[in-house]
């Protein structure tokens, strides 16, 4: 098995942005489910979203958990977004999408997840930092 990266976002957006980084920076592959919707489903999967405020998730990320979240083995969140003003920054895109996984039998997430801001700019120490300590070690461990 081995980690995919999957994204949601159009060319261009940051989550585009965000999962060709993670990608390249952890040697791993992704997946653009946004560009095409019937994408092989990898067992193990980065769920690389935007966080729409408390609780919400980007529809076509909860549409394809709805319809095809059930063929992931083991997955991961990379939540990005705005957290200025939230009424409870801790629950947001992750703590909604682990609800519906583990309502599905699919357990906790395998890895540490991450929430990274990109306003005023994206946080690209963060994602690094995530990407090194998470990321690269799995990838090198299943190597």
């Amino acid at each position: 098995m081995a980690w995919k990266i999957g994204c949601w976002g159009r060319p261009g957006s940051n989550s585009a942005k965000l999962a060709a980084h993670i990608a390249q920076r952890a040697g791993l592959e992704m997946v653009d489910f946004f560009g095409n919707r019937d994408a092989a489903v990898p067992s193990e999967l980065v769920i690389v979203t935007p966080n729409h405020g408390d609780a919400e998730v980007q529809e076509d990320v909860e549409n394809f958990l709805v319809a095809r979240g059930r063929e992931v083995q083991r997955w991961v969140v990379l939540e990005i977004g705005n957290y200025y003003g939230f009424d409870d920054w801790g629950y947001g895109a992750r703590e909604r999408i682990a609800l519906f996984m583990k309502k599905n039998g699919k357990g906790d997430e395998a890895l540490p997840g991450a929430g990274i801001d990109t306003l005023p700019q994206i946080d690209w120490a963060t994602l690094d930092r995530w990407c090194d300590t998470v990321l690269s070690k799995e990838a090198a461990h299943v190597a």
